[in-house]
């Protein structure tokens, strides 16, 4: 199997998981508070991750000396989205949140061309985050719920989603601009002090 095809495989697999936690979330909000979500999923997640790398590697390694890159990783890469999505998702369909975190690429883009010297808005970027941006509308027009009853409620929880997509999106263009070489010990740290806050 070439490289192309394992990489289409991974992506399939990868949005396959990151996509069903929308409906598992949904799920879990009716029995558990979204604190309580938060740190069950990320206490999982430090579980997991650490009995990866002691089985792999043997050893732990995380430099404290790159504890604002944790801290600010932690807030607002993982702890501060995980809590506004899982907000948000108590007002609105699972099927809607995944649609409106399709904003992320899209504030991604913005953000590198103003953060990082090396992504420099471009014709084809511009045209990409248009066509991009009318998807979404186009995607979230028929979804009757926005103009029923609660209209209020409805908007508070997806503009909670959008947020927590965009804070996902500074958290790429800090962990590309500050990037620290190992990425499996920046995700040991990030997932450790995730877990502590």
């Amino acid at each position: 199997m070439t490289s192309y095809t394992t990489n289409w495989i991974l992506l399939l697999l990868l949005s396959a998981i990151w996509g069903g936690a929308f409906t598992l979330n949904k799920f879990a909000l009716e029995a558990y508070s979204p604190e309580v979500l938060v740190t069950g999923r990320l206490l999982i997640a430090s579980i997991v991750l650490l009995g990866f790398v002691l089985t792999v590697f043997k050893k732990i390694n995380i430099d404290l000396s790159n504890w604002r890159y944790y801290f600010f990783m932690s807030i607002v890469g993982i702890v501060a989205p995980f809590l506004l999505i899982s907000y948000g998702q108590i007002g609105i369909d699972s099927s809607l949140a995944g649609i409106l975190m399709s904003t992320m690429p899209i504030s991604t883009l913005i953000l590198s061309h103003f953060f990082l010297n090396d992504e420099n808005m471009t014709k084809k970027k511009l045209i990409g985050f248009l066509v991009a941006f009318t998807g979404i509308i186009i995607l979230i027009m028929p979804d009757k719920n926005i103009i029923e009853n609660n209209i209020i409620d409805g908007i508070y929880s997806e503009l909670m989603v959008i947020s927590g997509a965009i804070l996902y999106s500074f958290a790429a263009v800090y962990g590309k601009r500050f990037k620290i070489t190992n990425p499996l010990n920046a995700s040991t740290g990030v997932i450790l002090y995730s877990s502590a806050i």
